[in-house]
């Protein structure tokens, strides 16, 4: 594993271990070299997480500007997205005909994603 080198800087700070590692890989994918902490203290006593700030990404201080770009541009995209609605759906995994989402059981063939045929 790599040392961190020693002119890290914070550029985020994450409530879950997801989404701090989903933010460190989307800037690995974008070749800024990150790195988590804190993240084994908030793992182990969850309380303590408000404390000391939450598991951070930290990122070298030449990366910073950059860095804070494709975060904010991510939590941009977010806040955009629309939230899931009924007109939305997935395909039945037995006939490929679409399933609203929220519903288990394929109103075409009966098949449901809770096993067994639907009632």
């Amino acid at each position: 594993m790599t040392e961190p080198a020693p002119d890290l800087v914070n550029v985020g700070s994450f409530v879950t271990i997801n989404d701090a590692e989903f933010a460190r890989m989307l800037l690995e994918s974008e070749g800024i070299e990150a790195y988590i902490a804190d993240a084994t203290i908030v793992s182990m006593d969850w309380l303590l997480g408000n404390a000391i700030g939450w598991i951070k990404v930290q990122v070298s201080a030449a990366d910073e500007p950059r860095a804070r770009e494709i975060l904010a541009q991510w939590q941009r995209e977010l806040r955009e997205r629309p939230p899931a609605s009924e007109s939305d759906a997935i395909p039945c995994l037995e006939c490929g005909k679409e399933m609203p989402l929220g519903v288990a059981t394929c109103p075409e063939c009966g098949w449901t994603y809770l096993g067994g045929q639907g009632d």
